[in-house]
C-alpha cells in the first residue's frame, strides 16, 4: 500500500550501526489490494509527496490461486502470536494489533526523519589484511535446521538469524522459519516463532529488514518484541517469487534478490528471478532478470557498488549512480555456487561459497575461511565489529578478523 511504501522510504534513509533510534512500531498484515490509490486521495490522508507516488495493487487474486491469497493473508497475522503463546525457546513477541488499510495513511513523513546515518566504518587511513594466521571458523552452537540471514543488531548486542525447516517446503507459503536470537556468549532464544524471513538488514529505526518469502515481499520486525509489519512491495503489480537477501543504501534505496526456491505451492507471478530496486519514493525497478537464481546481495562501503552472488560461477557487480541506479553487469569474481556476501570498512568482499572466500576490492582472492559445514551467509558484529558470524549448514560459527565489517 502507498503509506507502506512512505514508510519503506522513511525507515530506510539513514542505517543505524552504532545507535538505534527510538520507535513505535506497529503492524500492517499485508491485505491483497483491489483498487490503486494514492495517499492523497484518500480520506483523511496526510498529504506526503512520497505518499503520492502510488503503488498499484492487484485488481483480483488469480482465479486457480485463490487459497494462496488467504494463506498469505494468514502468514502475516500468524506471525504475530501472544507472548503466552510464543514461548518456545524462550520467545519474545509482541502481538501488536492489526490496522486497517487506510490507517496506513498516519505513517511518518521521511522528512521527519534524520537525513544522515550514524557511523558505519570507522575513518582509518589504511587498513591491514583482513585474515587471521589461524582461518577455521569456530562453532558457537549447532542443532539448528538450515540457517540463513544473519545480522547484527548493535543497540542490543544481539544477532538475529532466520533458521528454516525446508520439511515444510511443500507448504503453501514454503518452509516455515524461527526467527532466532543470539546474545554472547551463549544466550539463545526465539524471537519470532513464524516469520517467514530469509536475509535481513537493518533499517534506521532499529527494526530489521527481513525478506520474506512467506509474503512474497519485505518485512519490518521489532528486534526487541518481534513484531511484524509486512511491506506491500510489488512489481508492476505482481507479487515477487521468494524474496531471499537484501542490501539499504544510506539515501534509502533498497536492493534485494528474488530467486524462486521458497515458493512452496504458489507460481511466479513475474516469471523473472530477479534482482530489484526500491527507491525512496517507492518505485521499483528491475536491475536485472538474467541471472541464475540470484542470491547474496551487498554493497561497497562507499555504497558506489552492488556485490550480487547466485547459481552461476560468478559473483557480478554494478556499479551505483548517485541516484541508487545500476549500470552495467560486471564479473567481479569467480567463486563457483555462491550465497550470502558482506563487505568490510576495507572493502574487502565475503563470498559464502563452500568456503567463506575473501576478495579484495579489485577481486583478487585474499585467502577462505574454513567451516565445518557449508557456509551460507555471513555478517559481521561484536563490540568492534570485527567478529563475522557465519551461518552454515545447522550450525552458527565465528571468527574474529582484524578489519571491522560494513553494518547495514
Amino acid at each position: 500500500m502507498v503509506g507502506q511504501l512512505a514508510r519503506l522510504s522513511a525507515w530506510s534513509s539513514v542505517l543505524v550501526c552504532c545507535l538505534a533510534c527510538a520507535s513505535n512500531p506497529v503492524h500492517t498484515p499485508y491485505v491483497p489490494g483491489s483498487v490503486s490509490v494514492a495517499a492523497g486521495n484518500r480520506a483523511g490522508a496526510t498529504a506526503n509527496p512520497i505518499s503520492d507516488a502510488a503503488q498499484r495493487l492487484d485488481a483480483s487474486v488469480p482465479a486457480e490461486l485463490p487459497q494462496v491469497a488467504d494463506a498469505r493473508v494468514a502468514a502475516a497475522d500468524a506471525s504475530l502470536v501472544t507472548m503466552d503463546a510464543a514461548r518456545e525457546g524462550g520467545a519474545l513477541l509482541d502481538a501488536g494489533a492489526p490496522r486497517s488499510p487506510d490507517a496506513a495513511s498516519a505513517m511518518v513523513d521521511a522528512a521527519q526523519l534524520p537525513s544522515s546515518r550514524s557511523l558505519v566504518c570507522p575513518a582509518v587511513a589504511a587498513y591491514s589484511s583482513p585474515l587471521p594466521s589461524n582461518t577455521q571458523a569456530t562453532l558457537i552452537k549447532g542443532g539448528f535446521g538450515f540457517l540463513e540471514g544473519p545480522v547484527w543488531v548493535a543497540a542490543q548486542g544481539t544477532l538475529l538469524f532466520s533458521d528454516l525447516d525446508f520439511a515444510t517446503s511443500n507448504d503453501p507459503l514454503g518452509p516455515s522459519v524461527k526467527l532466532r536470537r543470539f546474545r554472547p556468549p551463549q544466550t539463545f532464544d526465539v524471537l519470532v516463532v513464524n516469520s517467514g524471513s530469509n536475509g535481513l538488514a537493518l533499517a534506521n529505526d532499529g527494526r530489521v529488514l527481513a525478506a520474506s518469502h512467506d509474503v512474497q515481499s519485505l518485512s519490518l520486525f521489532d528486534p526487541a518484541t518481534g513484531q511484524r509489519e509486512v511491506l506491500d512491495v510489488r512489481y508492476q503489480g505482481k507479487h515477487f517469487n521468494s524474496p531471499n537477501d537484501v542490501a539499504v543504501r544510506a539515501d534509502g534505496t533498497v536492493y534485494f534478490t528474488d530467486p524462486d526456491w521458497q515458493l512452496g505451492t504458489r507460481s511466479s507471478e513475474t516469471g523473472i528471478r530477479g534482482v530489484y530496486r526500491v527507491e525512496p519514493n517507492g518505485n521499483v525497478s528491475l536491475i536485472d532478470g538474467s541471472l541464475d537464481q540470484p542470491n547474496g546481495v551487498a554493497l561497497s562501503p562507499d555504497e558506489r557498488t552492488l556485490y550480487v552472488g547466485s547459481h552461476a560461477n560468478d559473483v557480478v557487480a554494478y556499479a551505483l549512480a548517485p541516484d541508487g541506479s545500476a549500470g552495467t553487469r560486471t564479473r567481479f569474481a569467480s567463486t563457483g555456487l555462491s550465497d550470502g556476501l558482506s563487505v568490510d570498512c576495507a572493502g574487502n568482499l565475503y563470498v559464502s561459497a563452500a568456503t567463506v572466500q575473501v576478495f579484495d576490492p579489485r577481486g583478487h582472492k585474499l585467502g577462505d575461511i574454513q567451516v565445518a559445514e557449508d557456509p551460507k551467509n555471513v555478517a559481521f558484529g561484536g563490540p568492534k565489529q570485527t567478529t563475522l558470524y557465519i551461518t552454515a549448514g545447522a550450525g552458527l560459527y565465528a571468527i574474529e578478523l582484524n578489519v571491522p565489517g560494513r553494518c547495514y
